[in-house]
């Protein structure tokens, strides 16, 4: 976790004023904070809503600007602020970030080829996390890794490690999108999927900085926008693209998975 401190703070270089702030408010001393003890100490301020939402809103941006993560704990601090006073619903409104739909990214896709075709496939329609995209081409099966493999004329996109696998276990999938099947089909067997120049596999904060890269440079080319999107929120695009179509949300929670989604639809 990236530490909240002046070095930081002035190394990031934006919202310096709210998150100077924050740090005065830290009444816990230590090297590292975990998210909910950051926010206790906000809690504990004389700040009205506005302005804790504002201050953990810039936190949030600095969090992610060193880490490439998200975080539940603090966008559920945010949306409960938002849901206990209609006073914040027009500072909501200002920040509402301009995003590309389901139909727009699809149209970024369409355009691309190889790695950059395979790797927004997985993230806008399997709806997987950038983790699961550290990925083999294999043609032996595996309990470790996460791989692709041909059974039987079917391409398999198989899951061993993935949030929550120790609770859900193995995931598979088929791929029946032909131009995925013909970008793998031009790799060799038993090599990474997503690699760099010298062939060695990507990390989940590469992953997140090319997929950041895909949407921001090729969305500039088709619609004139200069959007930053990650995987949390192409996710959320699929979803408000099917809300309305159970049976294939069901399919999706399943392989993200979000078992607890699946009881609620």
């Amino acid at each position: 976790m990236v530490v909240l401190n002046k070095k930081n703070i002035y190394k990031y270089g934006k919202d310096i004023e709210y998150l100077n702030e924050l740090y005065k408010l830290i009444t816990i001393k230590k090297h590292q904070l975990k998210h909910i003890e950051i926010l206790e100490c906000l809690d504990a301020s004389i700040l009205d809503e506005k302005q804790k939402y504002i201050i953990v809103d810039a936190y949030y941006k600095f969090y992610k600007h060193f880490t490439g993560r998200n975080s539940s704990v603090l966008s559920k601090y945010n949306y409960d602020i938002v849901n206990k006073s209609s006073h914040i619903e027009p500072l909501t409104k200002d920040k509402t970030k301009d995003l590309f739909n389901y139909d727009e990214l699809n149209t970024i896709l369409d355009t691309l080829t190889d790695s950059e075709y395979m790797l927004l496939y997985l993230i806008l329609k399997i709806g997987v996390r950038n983790t699961d995209t550290l990925t083999f081409y294999n043609n032996t099966h595996s309990d470790i890794e996460n791989y692709f493999i041909y059974e039987d004329d079917k391409l398999l996109f198989i899951r061993n490690r993935y949030k929550n696998y120790k609770k859900y276990g193995k995931l598979i999938i088929e791929i029946t999108d032909e131009r995925f099947k013909e970008y793998i089909n031009k790799l060799p067997i038993n090599t990474f999927i997503f690699k760099n120049r010298n062939g060695d596999m990507y990390d989940a904060r590469t992953i997140a900085l090319k997929l950041n890269r895909i949407i921001t440079f090729n969305g500039s080319l088709l619609f004139n926008r200069r959007v930053l999107m990650g995987q949390a929120e192409i996710f959320k695009e699929l979803e408000t693209k099917y809300k309305d179509d159970v049976e294939y949300l069901n399919i999706i929670y399943k392989q993200r998975p979000n078992m607890d989604k699946i009881i609620k639809v």
